[in-house]
């Protein structure tokens, strides 16, 4: 497809998105390039608002979410921009779509007690205990995204300050505020990891049992054995533990702007969807806050 190339470059080096963004803006654009070869080839320049449109209605007819098909048409706003920006093309074809937005479905937080029951789910002192004990403390102690957590390079935490360097999505860097049960995890698991690591495992903080940097795929795989153990729902995720993170530094009393920055979201837009606390714990916030919370009505005069 025309420009295909240089928007990929342009996504890399203007925009500096992240290497999943980049990815799937990649994967969702050859998917419309080859749509529109199978209608004849047509060129970018070629391309009107009825063919997005159509393009648009035939990827709801094959069953996919529409979460997903919002995804793959902002790839191709995306692109239509930037081709308009670069005068390749006169007019933007995606102007006038519009999708309708499915309800976003809240992830479920843990309670407390669950919370503590998978962070001592990993039982021993061998290395895979070790490391595992200190990989979910990490991620429910600092509220780390997947990708955030196997990307951490030991330099990256800084123990007697109690933070580590992340770098988030967009590649924008931040400083997680790192607890002290999480800090103690991470001294006990560091020895361990020095008589295991390879050369190939580098400076990476969290590594296989071959010694070899950790993938996201066997953090969620850990994650797996570890809810069988604690008796915990298998849908829970390491975003969901990063949810746990932020709804319980909320129900705790810190502002929608702190935990705003403590999970390094860019918009405060982004943080909102973390503020639906229980009807209980709205409760106890107006009786403590509210003046007239407790006080006595006035008494009536005859």
């Amino acid at each position: 497809m025309d420009r295909l190339a240089d928007f990929i470059a342009h996504l890399d080096h203007g925009r500096n998105v992240s290497e999943h963004t980049r990815v799937a803006y990649e994967s969702d654009l050859e998917q419309f390039g080859a749509w529109l070869k199978e209608k004849g080839g047509r060129s970018v320049k070629d391309v009107g608002a009825g063919e997005v449109k159509r393009y648009a209605a035939e990827l709801l007819g094959k069953d996919y979410a529409r979460t997903t098909v919002a995804r793959k048409m902002s790839a191709v706003r995306t692109f239509f921009k930037y081709l308009l920006d670069e005068q390749f093309v006169d007019n933007d074809p995606t102007t006038f779509l519009r999708l309708a937005k499915e309800r976003r479905k809240l992830p479920r937080a843990l309670s407390s007690a669950e919370i503590g029951r998978l962070l001592n789910a990993p039982v021993g002192e061998t290395f895979v205990a070790l490391r595992d004990r200190a990989a979910l403390e990490m991620l429910y102690s600092a509220g780390l995204r997947n990708a955030e957590l196997v990307g951490l390079n030991v330099a990256d935490v800084d123990a007697a300050a109690g933070l580590a360097r992340v770098l988030g999505k967009g590649r924008r860097e931040r400083l997680a505020v790192v607890g002290s049960h999480a800090i103690r995890a991470m001294k006990d698991y560091l020895p361990a990891r020095a008589a295991k690591l390879k050369p190939r495992g580098k400076d990476r903080l969290f590594i296989n049992h071959l010694g070899t940097p950790l993938t996201s795929r066997s953090l969620c795989r850990l994650l797996e054995r570890y809810l069988v153990r604690a008796d915990l729902p298998i849908g829970t995720t390491p975003h969901t533990l990063r949810h746990t993170f932020a709804t319980h530094l909320l129900e705790g009393g810190a502002s929608i702007r702190e935990v705003q920055d403590l999970l390094g979201h860019k918009h405060l837009s982004s943080t909102q969807i973390y503020t639906h606390l229980s009807p209980e714990h709205l409760r106890k916030v107006y009786e403590a806050a509210h003046p007239r919370a407790h006080a006595k009505p006035p008494r009536k005069t005859t």
